[in-house]
C-alpha cells in the first residue's frame, strides 16, 4: 500500500507548477514580513496554510478522471480499501510539509514581532491544522462519491467559504465574541469539540468513501 501513497505524493508534487511554489513562497514572505502583527499570523496559520494543505484530494481526482490513475490502481494487486486507505494517508501525509512550513513561520514570526505569545501562537497553529483536517475530508469524500465538475465545484466552496467567513469574523464584532473562544483563560470545551468534530468527520469520510468505491469497482 505504500506504493500507493507514493505514487500520489509524488504524482501531487510533479502536477503542481513551479508559479503555485512561489505563489507560496511569496504570501509566506507577505503575511511574514509585510502583515507583521496577530492578522498576519491568524490569516497565514488559520487561512492561507490550510487551504493550501487540503488540496491532494482535488488535484488527484482531476488526475484520476483524465488521465484513469484509479482505473490503474483498480488493476493492481490492492482490494478497493487499499486503494481508498492509501489516498486518505496521502492526503494527510501532505499535512507534514505544511505543518513544519507553519512551524517555521510561527519561529520567524516571534522572532520578528515579539508581541504574540507562545500560546496563541500554539492555538493558532492547532486552529488550523483542525481546520485542515475537516478540509480535507470533505475533499477527499466529495472526490469519491461524486464526479470530477462536483468535486471541483466543492473544492472551490471550501476555498472561497473560509476566506469569506474570516474576512466577515475580521470586519465586524464577531471577532471580539470568538477570538476568546481560542485564547481564553478556559477554552477547553471549544477544542475538545474541535477534535470530536474531526475525529467524526474522518471516520465518516472514510466509511463512506470505502463503501461508494466498492460498489463502483463492482459495477465494471
Amino acid at each position: 500500500m505504500s506504493g500507493l501513497v507514493y505514487r500520489d505524493l509524488l504524482t501531487y508534487y510533479r502536477k503542481n507548477t513551479k508559479v503555485t511554489y512561489i505563489l507560496e513562497v511569496v504570501y509566506f514572505l507577505f503575511f511574514l514580513l509585510v502583515l507583521r502583527n496577530i492578522y498576519g499570523a491568524i490569516t497565514f496559520l488559520v487561512i492561507a496554510a490550510p487551504i493550501s494543505m487540503s488540496g491532494l484530494p482535488a488535484t488527484m481526482k482531476d488526475l484520476d478522471s483524465n488521465y484513469k490513475g484509479m482505473i490503474s490502481a483498480r488493476l493492481m494487486p490492492y482490494t478497493q480499501r487499499d486503494i481508498v486507505t492509501s489516498r486518505f494517508k496521502a492526503a494527510f501525509s501532505c499535512h507534514l510539509l505544511y505543518l513544519a512550513e507553519m512551524l517555521i513561520f510561527c519561529i520567524l514570526h516571534h522572532a520578528i514581532t515579539g508581541d504574540i505569545s507562545w500560546k496563541t501562537y500554539f492555538l493558532l497553529f492547532l486552529g488550523g491544522w483542525l481546520s485542515a483536517i475537516f478540509i480535507t475530508c470533505v475533499n477527499l469524500l466529495s472526490s469519491f462519491i461524486t464526479g470530477m465538475n462536483a468535486a471541483a465545484i466543492i473544492y472551490l466552496i471550501t476555498t472561497v467559504l473560509p476566506v469569506a467567513l474570516f474576512l466577515l469574523i475580521m470586519l465586524t464584532d464577531l471577532y471580539e465574541i470568538i477570538m476568546p473562544l481560542f485564547t481564553g483563560n478556559h477554552p477547553y470545551i471549544f477544542w475538545i469539540f474541535a477534535v470530536l468534530l474531526d475525529v467524526i468527520m474522518v471516520a465518516v469520510s472514510y466509511l463512506i468513501s470505502v463503501n461508494r468505491f466498492t460498489k463502483q469497482s463492482a459495477k465494471l
